[in-house]
């Protein structure tokens, strides 16, 4: 498939959006459909006070969830596809790094051994301890990989590495939990935005636009590395440090973003992906293009998981691993295809 040129993907994309926040604010317990959202957002832009019950629905509920949904969509599709690029692999994710079995083994200390702090902490403390250990587990795989020059191939097998090691920590934190101490681990390890707030946004919102513009800035070094090392070395790019502060800038991104809203996986492997066949390899397209298919993603398996099983719902970490897994096996098979020729 040959990429898009033009303002054609670029409109579609957003116009896909857009229609996507609309099936979102709409969506979901309680019952609050288009009708309302409407009325609701007519009386708010036209400066006239909303009812309270539509109010407190569309403010305090809906929009966090559906805002939760654009900037971690845009943020782990952005990772993903600085990762890819600079490690040369179409394959790779933030998770590569680590990062999201250290979120986990965090967020499961807290709630085993969080005690009375963790009581009056609550949700602040364990979204401190996953970030931290997401990015212990980040430094841990870059120093293990600096031992051995920081080769592309030694960053994804150190990646690989960490996450046993921390995902071995998990299981046996979780085989000494209690019942309720077990139940919570596994509900946070599956990924879900039920944790929404303006303050997440807040958080989040200055952190997404910051790497974003960071790897912009890249993206022309970004474009030179993917002729080769040695071209891109040749043509003035430090390769080594451009490849430890991009995935340092990634893993950043991802360990902000997971601390809100547990691992979510696929989301920063398919999102570059699909750029990819629609805008073509340049980063300066490719970037953006990932971040705004990542935002229809995850919105859409958001408010899928909730619409598809209504009045209940799922967690979107499952809605996303049944999406993505098909998807893997695609390329998979293209790969193939494509070597074959």
């Amino acid at each position: 498939m040959r990429p898009l040129s033009g303002c054609g993907p670029w409109a579609g994309m957003l116009l896909a959006l857009f229609a996507c926040l609309f099936w979102a604010l709409s969506t979901g317990l309680p019952d609050f459909g288009p009708t309302a959202l409407g009325d609701t957002l007519f009386r708010i832009l036209s400066g006239s006070e909303p009812e309270p019950a539509s109010r407190t629905v569309f403010l305090e509920l809906r929009l966090p969830r559906a805002a939760l949904a654009v900037l971690a969509g845009s943020g782990l599709a952005l990772a993903g596809a600085g990762a890819q690029a600079v490690l040369s692999n179409p394959l790779v994710s933030p998770s590569v790094l680590g990062l999201s079995a250290g979120a986990s083994f965090g967020a499961g200390l807290v709630i085993l051994h969080g005690g009375e702090l963790y009581r009056r902490a609550g949700i602040s403390l364990l979204m401190g301890a996953a970030f931290a250990l997401a990015m212990l587990a980040v430094l841990l795989t870059c120093a293990l990989a600096a031992l051995r020059r920081g080769s592309r191939e030694t960053i994804i097998l150190a990646g690989i590495a960490v996450s046993y090691i921390f995902s071995a920590g998990t299981i046996f934190l979780q085989y000494l939990a209690p019942y309720q101490d077990l139940k919570s681990m596994v509900f946070w390890s599956v990924g879900s935005l039920w944790e929404a707030t303006p303050e997440a946004c807040a958080v989040l919102c200055p952190l997404l636009f910051g790497a974003a513009l960071l790897l912009l800035r890249l993206a022309p070094a970004l474009n030179a590395l993917a002729l080769g090392e040695e071209s891109a070395a040749g043509l003035g790019v430090r390769v080594k440090r451009l490849r430890f502060a991009t995935l340092l800038l990634c893993a950043l991104l991802s360990a902000g973003i997971v601390s809100f809203t547990g691992p979510i996986g696929f989301v920063g492997l398919m999102s570059p992906h699909l750029a990819r066949l629609l805008l073509g390899e340049d980063n300066r397209r490719l970037l953006p293009g990932a971040m705004l298919l990542g935002a229809l993603l995850l919105l859409g398996a958001d408010t899928a998981a909730r619409a598809l099983f209504w009045p209940e719902e799922i967690p979107v970490g499952i809605m996303t691993s049944m999406i993505g897994g098909p998807f893997f096996l695609f390329l998979l098979l293209r790969g193939k295809r494509d070597g074959a020729r």
